[in-house]
């Protein structure tokens, strides 16, 4: 059986199966299961085979195009013109094509789309097929539907969309404060608290992406579902859309699930691995004490750095960490001051380096304690 490291996945023969498969890519990346593919072959289509809502709840347009020739403007504008018309209006307008990718295509559309837009007409946008099995990869089960002889190895599956120790860190420094954000957000009583709500919303798409990566295939799609159901509750009931009355309890309970979900990540990482995903896990720890101005304890700053040293190339803390930590400590700290999150972006920052090879955030001496 071929595996996706020795072959690459071509496009389908026929163009049902091609709009099938763009359905099921698009409603992986938007996380959207209302897509839904618009009448059938021989009917007037308006320029549209998918519509639905993507991630931002927007109702969007999707044209299909298999093809083995060009794709031009020409085309992409008379699509853009049918699509104009179809009821109701459509707010985004995207092309899902089987050619490769193109940055000279990829130009066009980029300017017509910013004409259009000054114009006050449909934005554009295209995605190659490449740009959709990136997508479609990330769900084994509609993977292997639609290509049932190629084999998807974890290697391949966990190997796509950042570094493995990056989404550790970020999905338990995010991740294990769903509530804390949700107060944060939304304030104690449900009610937006000067902040936007979409704020929210981009924060549970980074859980996701993060989710997908350390994650298996079950519990990842089981959390994007709770994070979905979850955004949309909470945004729904801070703006007063909602028809019902308003009661956080449910949320409530799906942020304390979904925290429950990848707190038990942690029992099957080793190494680097488990130093990354509790560096996350106490950084934000200490986020969340830094917002209240109260003082982290010397036992988890102690436990922090142990951590951190055990992600770092050389077992050594960057400067910047042990700066941060001694400003922390001495007598003239301000609380006010975001320490935490001065020390998480250092770290992120390391691994990114480490992930690209980049020898410039190497530890130097002295360090911390």
């Amino acid at each position: 059986m071929p595996t996706l490291s020795s072959i690459k996945l071509p496009p389908p023969k026929s163009w049902d199966e091609f709009e099938e498969i763009t359905l099921t890519c698009l409603k992986i990346k938007w996380d959207s299961p209302n897509l839904t593919r618009h009448g059938r072959q021989g009917q007037s289509q308006a320029g549209v085979d998918i519509y639905g809502e993507d991630n931002l709840g927007r109702f969007v347009g999707v044209q299909c195009k298999k093809t083995d020739l060009e794709l031009n403007t020409r085309i992409v504008k008379c699509e853009v013109a049918k699509a104009e018309q179809f009821v109701p209006p459509i707010t985004t307008y995207y092309l899902a094509t089987s050619l490769q990718s193109d940055v000279n295509l990829q130009k066009e559309i980029r300017l017509l789309s910013d004409e259009h837009i000054k114009q006050g007409k449909l934005p554009i946008g295209i995605f190659f097929w490449d740009d959709l099995i990136r997508e479609l990869v990330k769900n084994k089960a509609e993977f292997s539907r639609h290509y049932p002889d190629f084999k998807l190895t974890d290697e391949s599956y966990t190997g796509l969309g950042g570094a493995r120790k990056l989404s550790l860190l970020d999905i338990s420094y995010f991740g294990l404060n769903l509530k804390f954000y949700m107060a944060l957000l939304f304030g104690d009583i449900g009610k937006i608290s000067g902040e936007d709500p979409y704020q929210f919303a981009s924060l549970t798409r980074a859980i996701d992406g993060c989710a997908l990566i350390v994650l298996d295939a079950q519990k990842s799609t089981e959390l994007i579902s709770l994070t979905s159901e979850l955004t949309h509750l909470s945004i729904a009931l801070a703006s007063g859309t909602a028809k019902l009355r308003v009661n956080w309890e449910k949320p409530n309970s799906i942020a304390t699930t979904i925290e429950g979900i990848i707190s038990s990540a942690q029992y099957s990482l080793t190494g680097k691995d488990l130093a990354a995903f509790t560096s996350g896990r106490l950084l934000g720890h200490w986020h969340r004490l830094d917002i209240d101005a109260k003082l982290l304890s010397e036992k988890v700053q102690e436990d922090l750095i142990r951590a951190i040293k055990a992600l770092s190339i050389d077992g050594t803390i960057l400067p910047e960490i042990s700066e941060a930590f001694r400003e922390y400590r001495s007598p003239d700290a301000s609380l006010l001051y975001d320490y935490s999150h001065t020390v998480y972006a250092a770290v992120r920052r390391m691994l990114i380096d480490q992930e690209i090879g980049n020898e410039i955030y190497k530890s130097d001496k002295p360090e911390v304690g």
